[in-house]
């Protein structure tokens, strides 16, 4: 089972129930694991306070159960064995990333409607990576044959189809001519997929954008699955693009010094402002460059060939550091020359050690931008170890071993003596149970209440330690400007 991106921890004491109705926070995720294992075995996605979605881990490694068969083979899971609950509050953007990740694991797609996600993953897909897909999806054991088509044109082809591929670029295309006419005459709109059940097997014809995706598969072949696996598991790298030798000046936001603190300072500036622009490292003979999109860092720029040794000259003490803010439109060109190792945990790990050795800081610096990007490289995790896994939506779950209870004629026998003496003791006691239970309801009731104050001084100590942080990144700043100032 693959990991979900981190959040926050619901307020309160809480602790998740299987089936339960309602949830203490809108979004987020209740993740399910053995009791005595950090090993995540399922998950339920969290939407309005309710339970939309299921992804549980199959018998094969290679494979994770999602959907409504995924909710029963975890409620199988919990009936054999003791599970213990984590639960994850996420932001409704946040909820949106992961379900448009996998849509397949929500029970109820009109669920999926009030994020704009349609759960199709072939849409408005190059024809690059059309090609891509036809060759993965011409690998599976229940497609015969795929292929691509745009107006009639052939794009990609692989396996066997029932006819030559240009014939079926050209017929399908037809097809689809008819079809819409139909369609305006009814006043429909909206064309998603085509499918039809023949003697021979089954032809899907896919929505992708401008063009469309054809398959012709085995009649037991689940085609929402075929595509969304593809579509995982191919590379989906943008289209090649000559990378400006010089970024333009845009606009100047902050400018200041370079170092470690300063560069994570100038990041969450950018992320708290959404900026499109770059970070500008100066030196001696040096320019270092850090591309943000919509606040995030998504590439740099340097004369480095790794990403670690970048950070490491990027954050030299003494440097020149501006953030500028450039064209949305500009920020394509300008990843485009960044190195190519490049990733977001890569950059938090670099940034955590490139001038410190010492455990305590790298740990410091670590949750800083954990709480920066900490949900943003979760996210990355999940699509790096997604691809290693196949999402079944229909799996059997396993038959209970229900046997039926044979009736007894029962008779009717007088209470003996013993009996009756045995029924008033069980009595006593059962009135010593409840006066028990009722001093130990008041004994929680005051550990709640203990255990409130007890949050609050927390939360009191975590809003100090922020504040301490804060100061610490500004000496550091201090630091290094005045030993930039004394070698200068």
């Amino acid at each position: 089972m693959f990991e979900l991106p981190s959040g926050k921890s619901p307020k309160g004491d809480f602790e998740a129930a299987l089936d339960m109705a309602d949830m203490p926070f809108e979004y987020g995720v209740v993740t399910w694991s053995a009791s005595r294992s950090k090993k995540a075995i399922g998950h339920q996605l969290i939407s309005g306070s309710k339970v939309v979605g299921w992804l549980c881990s199959s018998e094969n490694k290679d494979e994770v159960v999602v959907g409504s068969a995924a909710a029963s083979l975890l409620r199988r899971v919990a009936h054999e064995r003791r599970l213990r609950s984590t639960a994850l509050e996420w932001t409704r953007e946040q909820f949106a990333a992961v379900a448009k990740r996998i849509p397949q694991a929500i029970v109820d797609r009109r669920d999926l409607a009030a994020f704009g996600i349609t759960g199709r993953e072939c849409v408005d897909l190059s024809s690059r990576d059309l090609s891509m897909i036809v060759q993965e999806l011409a690998l599976r054991p229940e497609v015969i044959g795929a292929f691509a088509f745009e107006d009639g044109v052939i794009i990609a082809d692989a396996g066997e189809l029932p006819a030559e591929a240009e014939q079926m670029a050209i017929k399908s295309t037809e097809g689809l001519s008819g079809l819409s006419s139909m369609q305006d005459s009814l006043s429909l709109s909206g064309f998603d997929r085509l499918v039809l059940w023949l003697d021979g097997g089954v032809l899907l014809l896919a929505n992708a954008g401008s063009a469309t995706l054809g398959l012709w598969t085995t009649p037991n072949a689940d085609h929402q699955h075929l595509i969304a696996n593809a579509a995982a598991m191919v590379d989906l790298a943008p289209e090649p693009m000559v990378a400006p030798e010089i970024l333009p000046e845009g606009f100047l936001m902050r400018a200041g010094k370079s170092g470690v603190d300063s560069m994570i300072a100038m990041l969450r500036t950018a992320l708290e402002e959404k900026v499109d622009g770059y970070m500008l490292i100066e030196g001696p003979g040096e320019k270092h460059e850090v591309i943000i999109r919509q606040g995030m860092p998504v590439a740099i720029r340097s004369r480095s060939d790794d990403l670690q040794a970048a950070v490491f000259a990027a954050t030299t003490p003494g440097f020149d550091a501006t953030l500028r803010r450039i064209e949305r439109s500009e920020i394509a060109g300008a990843m485009a020359g960044g190195i190519g190792d490049f990733n977001l945990n890569g950059l938090i790990s670099a940034l955590a050690t490139c001038r410190t050795r010492s455990d305590s800081r790298q740990q410091t610096l670590r949750g800083r931008m954990a709480r920066m990007w900490g949900f943003e490289a979760g996210l990355e995790l999940m699509d790096t170890s997604r691809v290693g896994f196949k999402l079944i939506e229909h799996k059997v779950a396993g038959e209970a071993s229900l046997k039926p209870v044979e009736s007894e004629k029962a008779v009717l026998l007088p209470v003996s003596r013993h009996q009756g003496e045995r029924a008033a003791k069980l009595e006593t006691n059962l009135d010593e149970s409840r006066i028990q239970t009722a001093r130990l309801k008041e004994k929680l009731e005051e550990s709640a209440q203990s255990a409130e104050w007890l949050r609050d001084e927390l939360s009191l100590a975590n809003d100090r330690c922020d504040e301490l942080h804060e100061r610490i990144e500004g000496l550091n700043i201090s630091l290094d400007e005045s030993a930039a100032a004394k070698r200068s």
